[in-house]
């Protein structure tokens, strides 16, 4: 029988300090097995200047269990803004776009983690920043394989995709150029990217939406640009359906109470 409502799954999870932030960013695999949740502001490392940390849970049929180590941020201010999860949940994509604020080596970065049974390894190399100071890892989306990584750019107003080839990550196409605060989010059989900007054309909002094309070997345009219909309209939040052909855009200056 299905049930005709929700019911809390274990216990709430807290953050271990005040103003720790727990939860800013969260994920779950498809199955709804393991969950992934940002602590954004602790200083996780000798009282490292918030470093932020992400953890992930395994559901265990009566409670939550963490699931090996928390994922520390590498440098000061690494706080993780974005992460996603492949579908199975054994690989997961942080962005930390303001890591190394205040050194000379401020960009931003994203680091993608697989579960190896006993611990979450790093997979491949960091991916830095495209020019100085241009928040890489604003946002990241991992297909739901796990082997293609789109990273936002806030500064600079792109977006690059990443393909997994064994070993490392390299970049599958051409940069795409969106602006400023760009969201991303796979469709769920991984063929189609959706990106949507917040500040565009007056201040409203703008979702583009790619299409893999493999003769061209590169991202083109899914049908027309939507755009916001007033000023303020923007683009905050985005889901496409599985097969890429719906998308629900969030836009909570389109009219007085959002849209």
């Amino acid at each position: 029988m299905t049930s005709s409502s929700f019911s809390q799954l274990g216990n709430d999870i807290f953050g271990a300090e005040k103003q720790d932030w727990l939860g800013d960013s969260i994920g779950i695999s498809k199955d709804g097995s393991r969950i992934a949740v940002a602590v954004k502001y602790s200083d996780f490392v000798d009282g490292t200047d918030n470093t932020g940390h992400v953890d992930i849970y395994e559901w265990s049929g009566t409670e939550w269990t963490k699931l090996g180590e928390s994922i520390v941020g590498p440098s000061r201010q690494s706080y993780p803004t974005s992460i996603s999860f492949s579908s199975d949940g054994s690989s997961i994509a942080i962005g930390s776009p303001f890591s190394g604020y205040g050194t000379d080596s401020y960009g931003g970065i994203a680091n993608v983690f697989q579960w190896s049974g006993t611990s979450w390894i790093k997979k491949g190399q960091t991916i830095t920043e495209s020019q100085s100071n241009d928040d890489t890892g604003y946002e990241v989306a991992l297909s739901p394989d796990g082997t293609q990584l789109a990273v936002s750019s806030h500064n600079a107003g792109i977006i690059r995709i990443f393909q997994w080839n064994g070993s490392s990550w390299s970049q599958q196409s051409q940069t795409l150029t969106t602006g400023i605060y760009p969201h991303l989010a796979y469709s769920g059989d991984g063929s189609t990217l959706a990106a949507s900007i917040s500040h565009a054309d007056g201040q409203r909002g703008e979702t583009s939406i790619y299409k893999w094309n493999n003769d061209s070997s590169q991202y083109e345009l899914k049908g027309q640009i939507i755009r916001g219909d007033v000023a303020g309209g923007r683009h905050s939040s985005l889901s496409l359906s599985y097969n890429g052909d719906r998308i629900a855009i969030g836009s909570p200056g389109e009219s007085e109470g959002g849209s």
